[in-house]
C-alpha cells in the first residue's frame, strides 16, 4: 500500500488525492535542506564570555559575531547558541563598566 507524502497516511492503491489531508500525490513535498548546525557561534559566544572577562572590548566583537552567524543559520540549534552569544555580550559590557567605576574611583583618590 502506498502512504501519503505529506502526511504519512496509508492509501488506497491508484488514489490521487489523499483522503486524510486531501493533498495532491502528484507532485512531491518540497523540504527545506536545513543541514547540522554551525558550532561556530557557540565557540564565538563561549570565547566571547571567557575572553570578555580580561578584554571586554574583545568579547563584544566575539559576542556580537556569533549572534550574527547564529541568527542567519536556520536551524533551531542556533537559538541556543544566540543565547550564548547574547550572554557574552552583556558580561563584556557589565565588565567594562566594572573597570570603568573601579578606574573612576582611582582617579577620584
Amino acid at each position: 500500500m502506498p502512504y501519503c507524502t505529506y502526511c504519512g497516511f496509508e492509501m488506497p492503491p491508484g488514489t490521487r488525492f489523499c483522503p486524510s489531508c486531501g493533498s495532491d500525490q502528484m507532485t512531491a513535498p518540497v523540504f527545506e535542506a536545513r543541514g547540522s548546525p554551525s558550532v561556530l557561534p557557540l565557540i564565538l559566544g563561549i570565547l566571547g564570555i571567557i575572553v570578555g572577562i580580561f578584554v571586554p572590548l574583545l568579547g563584544i566583537i566575539l559576542g556580537i559575531l556569533g549572534a550574527v552567524i547564529a541568527h542567519t543559520d536556520k536551524n533551531k540549534r542556533s537559538n541556543a547558541y544566540l543565547g550564548v552569544c547574547i550572554f557574552a555580550i552583556i558580561v563584556s559590557l557589565a565588565v567594562w563598566a566594572l573597570n570603568f567605576i573601579f578606574l573612576m574611583s582611582l582617579i577620584a583618590v
